[in-house]
């Protein structure tokens, strides 16, 4: 048994070693910078191509409350699911084709629209099913759809501040190699 379980670990490790070799050679930050953004491209044409559908989803109904609520009656719940569609598609063709400078000023507009209408309207984002007491004061953490979709975006901010932070130390170190020469 102890040999198995030793010819076990050997081959584990010489299977780590080429999976970390491969990667090592063929995963460089640049590479994982164009996928991410392709990636990001990929998601905003295919739910930005989905707004102007009819169909029901978390944004739909986030925005539909927030027009109602607001008595927002010069704008059509179509027109505005219109327009977000457009920018969503125009902004994930900036990502397929590399235009981080442009779709950083129209992703984050995008993503702090979300955090917007949690903070005007908080509860339509958390439901009294769950409530947690710290110190006297309650908490609501339990989250209904909205919520959810609104807080899945944090992840899209960290990736986005990954890229960016990506090409500004490459034009740091390409300004700093055309400085020298």
């Amino acid at each position: 048994m102890k040999e198995f379980l030793d010819h076990t670990k050997t081959n584990y490790l010489k299977l780590e070693e080429r999976l970390l070799s491969f990667l090592d050679e063929h995963l460089t930050p640049g590479r994982v910078v164009r996928l991410t953004m392709i990636t990001f491209g990929f998601i905003f044409i295919y739910f930005g191509i989905q707004k102007p559908a009819t169909l029901e989803s978390p944004p739909r109904s986030a925005i539909r409350a927030f027009v109602f609520a607001y008595s927002i009656d010069f704008i059509t719940l179509g027109s505005i699911m219109t327009f977000i569609g457009l920018y969503e598609v125009f902004l994930g063709v900036l990502f397929i084709t590399n235009q981080y400078r442009l779709s950083a000023l129209l992703f984050i507009p995008h993503q702090l629209s979300g955090f917007v209408l949690l903070v005007l309207m908080p509860s339509q984002y958390f439901h009294r099913g769950g409530v947690l007491t710290i110190f006297g004061f309650d908490l609501y953490w339990g989250l209904t759809a909205w919520s959810a979709f609104v807080f899945k975006n944090l992840i899209f901010i960290c990736a986005f501040l990954f890229i960016i932070t990506y090409y500004v130390s490459q034009r740091t170190v390409s300004n700093s190699h055309t400085e020298k020469s």
